[in-house]
C-alpha cells in the first residue's frame, strides 16, 4: 500500500474567492427547475451551502467602507 500523506486544512481563500464561488452556486441552482423531482433535495444543499458561505463572501456592501 503506498503512503500518501493528505493535508487536511483547507486553503485560505479571500473574500473574492468566496464571492466566486458563492455566485457559481447561486448561479447553478437558479438555472435548475425546482418540478424536477431528483432536484429538490439538491436545491436544499445548494441552499444551505450559500447559507454557510454568504458571510464569506462579504456580499453586505452596506456594511463595507471605504478609505480614500
Amino acid at each position: 500500500m503506498l503512503h500518501i500523506q493528505i493535508s487536511r486544512k483547507m486553503p485560505e481563500l479571500t473574500k473574492h474567492h468566496w464571492k466566486l464561488i458563492f455566485t457559481a452556486v447561486s448561479s447553478y441552482r437558479a438555472n435548475h427547475p425546482l418540478t424536477v423531482p431528483c432536484y429538490k433535495g439538491m436545491n436544499e444543499d445548494l441552499s444551505y451551502i450559500l447559507d454557510i458561505i454568504h458571510p464569506y463572501a462579504n456580499l453586505d456592501y452596506e456594511h463595507e467602507t471605504t478609505d480614500t
